[in-house]
């Protein structure tokens, strides 16, 4: 018998229908294969060898391979019991938190370039975590236990200074943060004490603290940290926390193109004759993104090199990254020290040569999973991100969609008061789900040939995803989401999904929309989760795959010639009817007659229009009388998708050719 899949110890939700029960799920070596086969129920198993658990480079990517028949992984066994015969007794946990992200992302970026920088702005985000995840590491002699969307977090030996060093490194990051993003983002470090004790046991001998008082002491100061971000009452004067990018500007300067808040320098772009007035972060950016397309396998964290695309600098050392087409090339340069190499591409996961990493024990080896559309600059011969226009085609919109795990923090307060190993259980469970998030989902549309050439990954880790692709092509990775995530979580829990369709305007704007619809998804039936909310129509994802497939099963059967624009037009204006009947029912309020009269003739003006139009009364007709009549205008997602593919159909498109260069 396979090692047991974590979710397996999760508390099912007992609302959802057609749970798996009793379910073993069998581990696997790497993280996308690994993924794959929890969701397709294989049974291989693979074990771990003692060396590889000895040597702490390599890790991470066999950090799910079988001990023995249990819920913890080989890795994390032994693992944790070094890091604990490591520190002894007391111990520090500290914790990462990058704020901000949508604005890190999003703010200042100009239109007609939003496909150059997004996704190298999202990869700098995982990026820069890692950096300071390794420069905590070096400060406390901690080792990192868990690291993904934008957080991380170290265990350490106790140490009596520990709150000066956390300080400095603190002061060291705002510095960065205000000098080059304007204090609109950053990443705040907290830390607090526990003993290993608690760590193993979930509780300490005298019953004075328990592991669930640990993390709830960490939370909340993350959560006082925000509240004095960059610590201005401390400093000594305005030019400590002042910025001022326009003090050197001369007449012939002008703004960056791409994030309208720092000055430009011309930049000839060395593939072709393109020259851009860029800053120097929106360069690099460019730079990154270019990089993360052209088919390197290996991207290298390194410190001072004049060679590097320029990352961050913190305490006078600066942060870069070289990239490797080969394996070879990569073992010729890389030095022990360098910060980390990332895996970029799928295909080396499984054939990486990690032995030379031996003689280096502090370099980390991660996996940088990128998924965006590109394309083959035929002129200049290089690859580039693909415009928001070739994704679209000629296809009638975009969509942006975003989704996150409900409930998360209910299923892992169940790991903390479980006494059993529950922080090697803990760790377990957010390693599973970033895996799934960050590896796996990135897999799946590489390996979809039209997700990828129509999906644009903005972000994916932790437990959530924020997407933007081709209309038809989201809405199928939304129910190729949920399913995929309901079979790896043994459906013990759930996600909502929020999706917005756009032909133009900011990209922050859209991503905010977005999380607006991702919250309502989430309210859906006094706030019971596992939602979606469409075209600004909220309902249980169940409900919006029942009525979609019987909707379709209705117009199929009708008369193609018959089904017109105008018919799917005045349906949706009877399914707008039917929910203000049904909410007069509901609410059982008074209402005038006029109202009350108009909105309950519904039905006699779909028989009336069905009639006329389509043909005489049959069962049709009452399939789609009920049809309405039972979930009123959550119909209409159904029906609007309908209308779109009928004019994609017929050739009868929104071009908004111009528009959608209007995203920014």
């Amino acid at each position: 018998m396979g090692i047991q899949h974590i979710f397996n110890l999760v508390k099912k939700n007992k609302t959802l229908e057609n749970r798996i029960k009793d379910q073993v799920i069998p581990s696997q070596p790497y993280t996308t294969e690994y993924i794959k086969d929890l969701i397709e129920q294989k049974s291989e198993q693979t074990q771990l060898s003692s060396s590889e658990i000895n040597n702490n480079n390599v890790l991470y990517f066999n950090a799910l391979k079988s001990n023995k028949n249990d819920y913890i992984s080989k890795f994390d066994d032994i693992n944790l019991d070094m890091i604990y015969n490591k520190i002894n007794d007391k111990a520090l946990m500290i914790s990462g938190d990058f704020w901000g992200i949508q604005g890190f992302i999003f703010d200042g970026l100009a239109k007609k370039r939003a496909t150059k920088i997004i996704r190298s702005r999202s990869a700098n985000v995982q990026i820069i975590n890692f950096i300071v995840s390794k420069i905590v590491e070096e400060m406390f002699d901690g080792d990192t236990v868990l690291i993904g969307a934008g957080k991380f977090l170290i265990l350490a030996k106790h140490q009596s200074n520990w709150q000066d060093k956390l300080t400095f490194i603190q002061s060291e990051l705002d510095n960065f943060f205000v000098n080059n993003y304007f204090g609109r983002s950053g990443l705040i470090l907290s830390a607090t004490e526990t003993s290993v004790e608690v760590l193993k046991n979930g509780v300490s001998s005298d019953k004075s603290q328990t592991i669930k008082q640990v993390f709830d002491n960490l939370s909340y100061e993350n959560e006082m940290n925000k509240f004095s971000k960059f610590n201005f009452h401390n400093r000594k004067s305005d030019s400590d926390f002042l910025v001022n990018s326009f003090e050197n500007l001369s007449n012939h300067d002008e703004m960056c193109e791409f994030c309208n808040l720092r000055i430009g320098k011309k930049h000839k772009d060395k593939n072709s004759d393109e020259v851009v007035n860029s800053c120097d972060i929106c360069q690099s950016n460019i730079d990154l993104g270019k990089e993360l397309v052209n088919n390197n396998q290996f991207m290298r964290v390194v410190k001072n090199s004049t060679n590097a695309i320029q990352i961050m600098t913190v305490n006078n050392i600066n942060y870069g990254l070289e990239f490797y087409k080969t394996f070879d090339t990569l073992e010729s340069n890389v030095k022990n020290s360098d910060i980390a190499i990332f895996n970029i591409l799928e295909s080396t996961k499984e054939n990486i040569n990690t032995s030379w990493l031996e003689k280096m024990p502090k370099l980390k080896y991660w996996s940088l999973s990128s998924r965006i559309p590109f394309t083959k600059d035929t002129d200049y011969n290089f690859y580039r991100p693909k415009t928001f226009d070739e994704i679209l085609g000629n296809s009638s919109g975009l969509m942006a969609l975003k989704a996150d795990v409900d409930m998360l923090g209910d299923t892992f307060k169940d790991f903390l008061y479980d006494l059993d190993a529950p922080f090697k259980k803990f760790i377990r469970l957010s390693r599973e789900l970033d895996f799934f998030f960050s590896d796996y989902i990135s897999s799946l549309i590489a390996k979809d040939e039209n997700y990828k050439e129509k999906i644009y990954v903005i972000f994916t880790g932790g437990d959530d995803v924020f997407v933007i692709g081709e209309w038809k092509e989201i809405i199928r990775f939304a129910k190729d989401l949920r399913n995929k995530f309901h079979k790896f979580s043994n459906q013990t829990t759930t996600l909502s999904v929020g999706i917005v369709m756009f032909k133009g305007g900011s990209l922050k704007d859209i991503s905010e929309l977005t999380d607006d619809a991702e919250k309502r998804a989430k309210s859906v039936e006094n706030n019971s989760r596992d939602g979606i909310d469409i075209f600004n129509y909220s309902m249980k994802f169940s409900q919006f795959l029942n009525i979609e497939s019987e909707f379709i099963n209705i117009i199929n059967a009708l008369p193609k010639e018959k089904v017109t624009s105008s018919f799917l037009y005045r349906l949706m204006s009877f399914a707008r009817m039917s929910q203000q009947s049904i909410n007069f029912k509901n609410k059982n309020t008074n209402q005038d007659n006029e109202f009350f009269v108009e909105h309950f003739l519904w039905k006699s003006k779909l028989n009336y229009t069905y009639s006329r139009n389509i043909k005489a009364i049959d069962e049709i007709y009452n399939k789609l009388e009920k049809l309405i009549a039972e979930n009123g205008e959550k119909t209409i997602p159904s029906i609007m998708m309908a209308i779109y593919r009928q004019r994609e159909s017929n050739e009868k498109l929104f071009t908004s050719k111009g528009n959608i260069n209007e995203i920014n």
